[in-house]
């Protein structure tokens, strides 16, 4: 179940692997997330730890905690869902990670693409669509891993297509 689980995975833009601190075999069960989602082939989805039960954690506890996780606590966020302490630089950190990765786009999609349609809605941010007679005319930004899918529909940007109308104009005036 838990294989099955995170095969879905595989399309998501973070994965938050959220760790119990107090745990005796926290890293162990870090290692384990990690050979699973090596096995199921997913290296671009990025990964983000967050340490919880912080509030749980006396001072002996955290010197033990300290040297079980001392290299992977930089790495993550450590909060407390039962008070809340971190969770707001968690939810910071996760939107600085999501659209970190993120590219703007301009395209214009044929109506026959509809899945490309429901993509950019589905994992992207839509600042602006417009109907035309050739298809949907789409603004905004989507992760960089399936920008790619939206490249033959990109459109040129105002300022290319402006410079290379001066350009060519230019030209013609050259003896």
């Amino acid at each position: 179940a838990f294989r099955a689980t995170l095969e879905e995975i595989s399309e998501a833009d973070l994965i938050l692997h959220l760790v119990d601190v107090t745990h005796p075999n926290a890293r162990q069960q870090i290692r384990a997330v990690e050979e699973t989602l090596a096995e199921l082939n997913i290296h671009d989805v990025p990964t983000l730890l967050a340490f919880n039960k912080i509030d749980a954690l006396t001072p002996e506890m955290k010197a033990e905690v300290e040297v079980r996780l001392g290299d992977l606590l930089p790495q993550g966020s450590v909060l407390s869902a039962l008070t809340g302490a971190g969770v707001g630089a968690l939810l910071e950190r996760i939107e600085r990670m999501l659209y970190a990765d993120m590219v703007a786009l301009r395209v214009v999609i044929p109506y026959t693409q509809g899945h490309l349609i429901s993509l950019f809605h589905e994992q992207g941010y839509v600042e602006r669509t417009e109907h035309l007679e050739e298809g949907v005319k789409m603004e905004g930004r989507v992760p960089q891993r399936i920008a790619g899918r939206f490249s033959a529909y990109a459109l040129k940007s105002q300022r290319r297509m402006r410079a290379a109308t001066a350009a060519s104009s230019t030209l013609k005036l050259l003896p």
